[in-house]
């Protein structure tokens, strides 16, 4: 997730006003901005800032790793050094922290990435946030939900196994924005009963974004930050990933750069929606989408879905045999 946006709106607010008032909300700015970790360990790729050095080397160690082989994925990243912050909570005003659904947090014009300590999936996230930091101009036109899509899909080819299990629950989340992912489970009764009950179940989330496909695709950056940090994003991203892995499948990273590029030379802010749907092979019909995402959930994914949805599945289970013995 990119804030370069919000920070940037920090600057420009300071230029509305008077330049001593500006100097003066620039340097209430920086105060109150969080102290960085105390342990630091320098790279030729960058800084990585922790709690304590062993910590700050393991970390270094990782992006030295992941930074060359994001490179040999994705054409066009830049060749900057990067600094990582890890931290107890992601924050970057002091006494304002992010809610813990947020995983991390880039910073594109300080080449900076937040993560988290105790973060298991801190490699994951950490691949994602770079992919943000090291995207060139053509790749930044990206509607926001796309670019985070492109984010979620390298991160997630190149890191393992985890990655396998992060692409079936975005494609989970994706489903739920288009009525959830229907399940049947069926219960083998034991004696006296001896019998296979069928239960059939839809698995979704509690509430997701209520904005159409086309608004979706639509959002800058700055619009997916608001809704991610809010209840508002649940699917946003599970959309985001679908798109971005239905053109990688077609047209490959090399096409959907080459999307970006066109759209770059035509003097286009954002990459057109029409256009990336076209690369996608799709339309804004709900349809469409579901048979796409039914495509991507096949039997490889499935033992990765029980695992994910461990809870829902226990409770259609019990739900089950509770049923078959009352008949």
């Amino acid at each position: 997730m990119t804030i370069s946006d919000r920070i940037d709106g920090i600057g420009r607010a300071a230029r509305r006003v008077s330049s001593a008032g500006a100097l003066l909300l620039l340097l209430t700015v920086s105060a109150c901005r969080t102290a960085p970790p105390s342990a630091v360990v320098e790279s030729p790729l960058g800084i990585v800032r922790a709690d304590t050095p062993s910590h700050a080397r393991e970390v270094s160690r990782l992006k030295d790793r992941l930074v060359p082989g994001l490179q040999g994925i994705l054409p066009g990243l830049l060749h900057r050094k990067v600094e990582v912050w890890i931290q107890d909570r992601i924050e970057l005003v002091r006494g304002s922290p992010y809610p813990d659904h947020i995983a991390g947090m880039a910073e594109y014009e300080r080449g900076r990435v937040y993560l988290r300590r105790n973060d298991p999936e801190l490699e994951l996230h950490l691949a994602h946030e770079l992919v943000h930091v090291l995207l060139d101009d053509a790749w930044r036109i990206l509607p926001g939900v796309l670019e985070e899509g492109v984010c979620d899909l390298a991160a997630s080819l190149l890191v393992e196994p985890g990655g396998v299990q992060h692409q079936a629950k975005r494609l989970i989340e994706a489903s739920a924005f288009f009525g959830g992912f229907d399940v049947v489970v069926e219960v083998k009764l034991p004696e006296p009963a001896r019998r296979i009950v069928v239960h059939r179940m839809r698995l979704s989330f509690d509430k997701v974004s209520d904005l159409s496909v086309a608004d979706i695709l639509d959002l800058g950056d700055e619009q997916v930050f608001e809704h991610a940090t809010s209840d508002e994003g649940v699917g946003l991203y599970g959309l985001g990933f679908v798109v971005a892995l239905a053109i990688v499948d077609r047209i490959g990273f090399d096409g959907l750069r080459g999307v970006c590029l066109r759209s770059l030379r035509e003097g286009e802010s954002q990459v057109p929606r029409e256009r990336l749907l076209e690369a996608a092979g799709l339309t804004t019909r709900r349809s469409e989408f579901r048979r796409t995402i039914e495509k991507y959930l096949g039997p490889a994914e499935l033992p990765l879905l029980a695992d994910l949805l461990a809870d829902g599945l226990a409770k259609a289970t019990v739900e089950a045999q509770v049923r078959g013995r009352h008949k």
